[in-house]
């Protein structure tokens, strides 16, 4: 009879390591897939802030970024700011902090007639909580340090991404309308464009072509 008990017993106990084995890894699965959301690359429209009021700071402008595999990031953007300076574009990394939170930091460079005057360093905080193709940057920090020396200038920002994707039949990339990038393709542009291409730019960019 304990015979029995303790066969039981074990046996109770052998499945509960087991059912736990499998809890376990299917956490570490999950984890894993949803730390892979964020790879792509995305369009974004970031909005400058006042770091201690939160007030917008002048118009919101684009950016590109590209999250790949192994957690590193690069990253471009239209930001008027930089004119005269060129920025080149931002070299980084990026990680999964659980709950469908990513954090990410990057560095460019900005020169000035060829040389070297300033670092960028831009650190956000990434959230996806409205499915696999948006994200939103609730803060990011900004900070440009001089490379001869003297004050940092620090700024602040928040941004939403749209991820970039191959429109039906695959000949441009897909851009949100939300975007409303229309207005950045000029008329004459649309009479060098492949038919094909306009009935995407009208549909996606709201470009003022004519069909």
């Amino acid at each position: 009879m304990k015979s029995l008990i303790w066969g039981a017993l074990l046996a109770l106990a052998a499945t509960a390591v087991w059912a736990g084995t499998l809890t376990a890894a299917a956490q570490t699965e999950n984890r894993e897939l949803d730390g892979r959301t964020l790879e792509g690359s995305w369009t974004v429209q970031v909005t400058q802030l006042n770091c201690e009021t939160g007030a917008p700071l002048g118009s919101p402008f684009l950016s590109l970024l590209t999250f790949a595999k192994g957690e590193t990031l690069v990253e471009t953007t239209s930001n008027p700011m930089f004119f005269p300076a060129v920025r080149g574009p931002g070299h980084g990394v990026w990680s999964y902090s659980g709950d469908h939170s990513f954090k990410a930091v990057s560095v460019a460079f900005i020169t000035l007639e060829g040389a070297l005057v300033k670092t960028q360093t831009i650190s956000q905080t990434i959230e996806m909580r409205e499915g696999p193709n948006t994200f939103k940057t609730t803060k990011a920090s900004v900070v440009f340090v001089p490379v001869a020396g003297g004050p940092t200038i620090t700024g602040c920002a928040t941004a939403v991404g749209k991820r970039i994707e191959y429109a039906g039949d695959g000949i441009m990339l897909q851009v949100a309308d939300w975007l409303l990038l229309g207005s950045m393709i000029p008329p004459f542009a649309c009479s060098t464009m492949h038919k094909s291409w306009k009935r995407t730019a009208v549909k996606l960019l709201r470009a003022d072509c004519r069909l």
